[in-house]
């Protein structure tokens, strides 16, 4: 959806909702990947949304911003609306502002670290879910060190990493290609003397 401010970005939803009368709608706020022309305030499109868009749901938060993130999950006292975190590397810390999901583009093989990073946390022990929140950390650092996490290679990226986990997915949707061989080793390299495997 591109937009040049907020009434118009309200249109074009409402243009997409009423097609689907009875789907939920969703919001994916990935500043840094589809910026918008206009100072976008999404706690002020949340306000708006309640009396213009009956069927939105919620918001695909992928934003380093945990300050704004607690804001909308407490706009109007909470729970109005689902806020599903998007950044992988942050998931314990959107735990702690009252995050309760999450949807992420590691979870396909990080998502054991990511389930012992929630359970410790809903559990109180802080230190282990500290522990696999690192752990978490630097599988999403390595992942980014051959091309990802953002971008054409991505797909790749993940792709190939699931083949190495025994679950191959395919090839990645054209234009993006296969991680050429020399890359793949290079990453499967980096995630053996990590340790990566056994924290499955």
């Amino acid at each position: 959806v591109k937009a040049c401010c907020m009434e118009d970005l309200l249109v074009q939803f409402e243009s997409i909702a009423s097609s689907a009368p009875r789907t939920p709608i969703y919001l994916y706020h990935f500043p840094e990947f589809a910026p918008v022309a206009f100072q976008f305030d999404l706690e002020e499109f949340l306000r708006r949304a309640e009396t213009r868009l009956p069927t939105f749901a919620g918001v695909k938060y992928t934003n380093y911003n945990l300050d704004l993130f607690a804001r909308c999950l407490n706009l109007n006292g909470g729970g109005k609306y689902d806020m599903l975190y998007g950044r992988d590397e942050q998931l314990l810390a959107s735990l702690a502002m009252g995050g309760v999901s999450c949807v992420g583009s590691t979870y396909n093989f990080t998502g054991s670290i990511a389930g012992r990073v929630i359970d410790a946390y809903k559990k109180g022990d802080m230190t282990t879910a500290q522990k696999e929140q690192y752990k978490l950390q630097l599988a999403i650092q390595t992942y980014g060190s051959v091309g990802g996490p953002i971008g054409a290679s991505s797909q790749a990226i993940g792709k190939a990493i699931m083949h190495m986990i025994g679950c191959p997915v395919g090839q990645p949707r054209l234009p993006s290609k296969p991680l050429p061989d020399a890359q793949y080793r290079e990453l499967k390299r980096k995630y053996d003397e990590l340790g990566f495997f056994d924290w499955l």
